[in-house]
């Protein structure tokens, strides 16, 4: 469970609306947001842009992926990769392309993931249980 100060698109208000809708963790936002009926519930609710809600969802289901932090997360986003169905959609040497002219050109971290680091989250990505539609 991630705290969702860990998602890089929340700023502080959107922090505050999700609270309010007892939403303080990645693992709680999956819960109640993981289904789009869900998703549109809270976004009603909420005053949420359901666009912007199914952003979050999605890259709160990239925290279950084992063995990726903060700043390959940040990476990850930058190079395109905003869902757990995209990254499996990538070979490891395809990331690790996309990850580079992503750092590149935007300076994400200072030490790239191997491949084999990047394979191991393509395959933890590809056994999880769907909890977002």
């Amino acid at each position: 469970m991630a705290n969702l100060t860990g998602i890089p698109l929340l700023t502080s208000s959107d922090l505050d609306i999700l609270h309010s809708a007892g939403i303080h963790s990645t693992d709680i936002l999956i819960k109640k947001c993981g289904a789009m009926a869900s998703r549109v519930n809270v976004a009603r609710s909420f005053t949420i842009d359901l666009e912007q809600l199914t952003a979050w969802v999605h890259i709160a289901d990239l925290f279950r992926i084992h063995g990726l932090g903060d700043q390959h997360m940040r990476l990850l986003i930058a190079s395109g990769i905003t869902s757990t169905a995209l990254l499996t959609s990538f070979s490891a040497e395809q990331l690790h392309e996309k990850m580079t002219l992503a750092n590149n050109a935007q300076q994400v971290v200072r030490q790239l993931p191997r491949v084999t680091t990047i394979g191991e989250w393509v395959t933890s990505a590809s056994n999880l249980a769907k909890r977002v539609d």
